[in-house]
């Protein structure tokens, strides 16, 4: 029972103690009653409770209503947290599949070590300098790579492989005109990986000013599939 349900019991309790105890002063007249006083005694004694019960149960009602708009509310800020959980659950596995197969991607790019193992120049300070450069592919197999330099130099070797497997190089031979300063040239490697998406990678080659014979070889960039 609430607590509005005990003060109706209590107050209801009162009331009829004090009529009982009326009746029990007056017993005499009480004793003298014809039925239809009777009726009216106790149709007025009895009424004002029924209407006190009836405004009680109103009351009671509406507290019992706001208990379970209360409840509704609850109920609905804990289906809110569910699918918040189960949303962010869902994000997390989409995030781990996204990774998963972005390292499966990249696990079947080629990588290409590129050694530039010194040249030598012909016909005196002015002559052409040749420098030898040997690509291996140390990781996945690769197809269709083609080997260009910009700018433009003659590369004596295979500048096209349909297909190069995983521990296979290529030496180039690299020869070009000391015309000033040592010139930096850029080579590009592109290739088709096993899934079949086209890839790009981007390598500086700087020849050592007083070592014109010699060059320091560098990853510059990469332009891979937006899937990676």
């Amino acid at each position: 029972m609430t607590r509005l349900s005990w003060f109706g019991v209590g107050l209801t309790l009162l009331y009829l103690g004090a009529i009982l105890l009326f009746m029990m002063l007056n017993w005499v007249s009480f004793l003298s009653l014809k039925p239809n006083e009777w009726g009216d005694f106790l149709a007025g004694s009895f009424g004002p409770l029924a209407i006190f019960w009836l405004v009680l149960g109103f009351f009671q009602q509406g507290q019992e209503l706001r208990l379970q708009v209360k409840e509704l509310a609850l109920s609905v800020e804990q289906q809110k947290e569910s699918v918040s959980v189960t949303r962010d659950a869902l994000d997390h596995d989409q995030l781990l599949q996204r990774e998963k197969e972005q390292a499966r991607i990249k696990s079947i790019q080629p990588s290409f070590s590129i050694i530039a193992s010194g040249g030598s120049q012909q016909g005196g300070h002015n002559g052409k300098i040749t420098n030898t450069v040997t690509v291996t592919n140390t990781r996945s197999s690769a197809s269709n790579v083609s080997l260009v330099f910009q700018p433009p130099v003659h590369a004596g070797g295979l500048n096209f492989k349909p297909f190069w497997s995983k521990g296979e190089d290529v030496r180039l031979s690299i020869q070009f005109e000391p015309t000033g300063p040592p010139e930096k040239r850029e080579l590009r490697i592109s290739y088709t990986d096993t899934d079949g998406q086209s890839h790009s990678l981007y390598y500086n080659f700087a020849p050592i000013e007083k070592e014109p014979t010699s060059m320091n070889v560098s990853l510059d960039r990469a332009e891979l599939a937006a899937s990676i």
